[in-house]
């Protein structure tokens, strides 16, 4: 059911999948976009005036305590999740027959 994707061009394999060392996107960035992630993380790289440490520092501390002497149970589950992740679920197969292909669709 599964077709073959098309190449698209000479920075392409046969397989669709970029050749290595060939970049998908040539031209870079276009001119006046920026990341919010970039932004945020240099400003919490920045250490404000009067302070001594960086306000990533400060930000994890007001964390820690809002979850240790607070006892914010949001802020608890949130950095539980963040240093060992989501813990894991299973889904059981209760269908007699092994799903072996799921094809999906998207119309616009």
């Amino acid at each position: 059911m599964s077709e073959e994707p098309e190449n698209t061009g000479e920075s392409r394999n046969p397989d669709g999948t970029f050749k290595k060392g060939v970049s998908g996107n040539p031209d870079g960035k276009p001119k006046g976009s920026f990341s919010l992630i970039s932004i945020l993380k240099e400003e919490l790289a920045k250490v404000p005036d009067g302070q001594k440490h960086s306000a990533a520092y400060l930000l994890i501390q007001r964390i820690l305590k809002a979850a240790i002497q607070d006892g914010n149970d949001q802020q608890i589950k949130n950095i539980l999740q963040y240093v060992e992740g989501m813990p894991k679920q299973t889904i059981k197969n209760e269908f007699d027959d092994e799903i072996t292909e799921i094809e999906f669709r998207l119309k616009k």
